[in-house]
């Protein structure tokens, strides 16, 4: 007889892809965990990709903040309907309408994920962090956090319990991290960098924390002493004609390529010698990780997860936020040491594959073990029998004209 299977829904706000949840579903130890990703938004690619990987998946269809009562009756019912022994909520929206729903439902296990939390203290927004305290102290049960440091903000600055926060980092498909070898001189090529000369790489959203304008003000300092040597910046977002128009006051635009938003990001990775990162807060940058994965030197700020990735002037460069001076004259260290960037890479990369979804997921799910235990909660058994959750209740209870094409495949 087949044992039961633990149900546990994934619950996020928006149907951007994402490489979270695409490892969680190629590691997912399919015969303990049945898992489902949801969406408070309407569907999207989120659900496309994790129905091609055998998962379960839905979206509400709620955008406006209005209709978010509406949403946790919805999603209340059907974490009763179908009943879910875990609720692992992801970012602002979802997770206030998931946890609300999950207490109204009583679900047996609410998990609060970190993904933001370090950067609510960076706002002036007080209510943003008083709604995640709401969600950290009051509506949940436990709270995955990706970092020590952020651990250290759910503890000190929202009064959680350290004993309800574990820490385990992000989990990452190290498949989707290997690019072909012919990416390098391709991306070169196509972005008009030169085959032979060094190249910064960075990528983010180009908005006040990542802290693009400090970046560039740093390698301007770095081309006034050196005549060679480019910065390829990867990403978008709102501040991105403010950065642009940065970089033509500091008379460096010639040497900076703004590659706008990619989806071969390990490719340009591949193209770049070093990685830069110039962030004033994180609550754990996973492209660190990613770029570490490429086998790529860092340069970076103090944020989590550098110094487990990093040892300083041996694998990489940590610098102090805002200092300008010691970021470009680590440039100069890295092109002068380019000698020693495979080795460094290489050591940098052994790090990351530590943040591999063959690591990770199984830690998730033996922390998923010990909280439900916690709970004193045993896995109920399936509502039915099946592989994919229906298409829920409410306004758009219909069921699809054709099922092989739903997006609640």
């Amino acid at each position: 007889m087949r044992p039961q299977r633990i149900r546990l829904l994934h619950f996020i706000t928006g149907p951007s892809p994402s490489h979270y949840f695409n490892a969680i579903g190629a590691k997912v130890d399919r015969d303990r965990f049945d898992v489902t990703v949801g969406t408070l938004s309407p569907p999207g690619q989120l659900q496309e990709d994790m129905a091609s990987r055998g998962l379960g998946t839905f979206g509400l269809g709620y955008t406006s903040r209005w209709e978010f009562p509406r949403a946790v009756v919805e999603l209340a019912a059907l974490l009763r309907r179908e009943r879910f022994d875990i609720l692992q909520v992801h970012l602002f929206e979802a997770s206030l309408v998931g946890l609300a729903a999950g207490s109204l439902a009583r679900t047996p296990l609410k998990i609060f994920t970190g993904h933001h939390s370090a950067e609510l203290l960076r706002h002036d927004k007080g209510h943003l962090l008083l709604a995640d305290c709401l969600c950290t102290r009051l509506l949940c049960d436990f709270v995955l956090s990706p970092s020590d440091e952020t651990k250290r903000i759910f503890v000190d600055k929202e009064g959680v319990d350290p004993d309800r926060v574990a820490v385990i980092g992000y989990p990452l498909d190290l498949d989707a991290w290997a690019p072909p070898a012919s990416a390098r001189d391709r991306v070169r090529e196509e972005l008009s960098l030169p085959q032979d000369g060094p190249v910064f790489g960075a990528c983010g959203r180009l908005f006040e924390l990542k802290n693009f304008p400090d970046m560039l003000r740093s390698f301007a300092l770095f081309a006034q002493r050196k005549s060679e040597g480019h910065l390829v910046i990867v990403g978008d977002g709102p501040d991105r004609a403010k950065i642009e128009g940065l970089s033509r006051d500091l008379s460096i635009e010639s040497r900076v390529r703004f590659a706008g938003r990619r989806s071969d990001v390990a490719d340009v990775f591949a193209a770049i010698d070093v990685f830069v990162h110039a962030s004033r807060v994180e609550s754990c940058c996973q492209v660190l990780i990613e770029a570490g994965l490429v086998g790529k030197p860092i340069l970076s700020t103090p944020v989590p997860p550098i110094r487990k990735l990093v040892v300083d002037r041996v694998s990489g460069w940590i610098v102090p936020v805002g200092d300008c001076s010691a970021m470009a004259e680590a440039m100069v260290d890295a092109v002068e040491r380019s000698r020693e960037w495979p080795a460094m890479g290489a050591q940098v990369k052994r790090r990351a594959n530590e943040y591999g979804s063959a690591t990770i997921v199984p830690k998730m799910e033996a922390q998923y073990l010990c909280w439900l235990a916690k709970v004193g909660r045993k896995p109920r058994p399936p509502a039915r029998i099946g592989g994919h959750v229906p298409r829920p209740g409410g306004r758009d209870a219909h069921p699809p004209s054709d099922p092989s094409r739903s997006e609640y495949r």
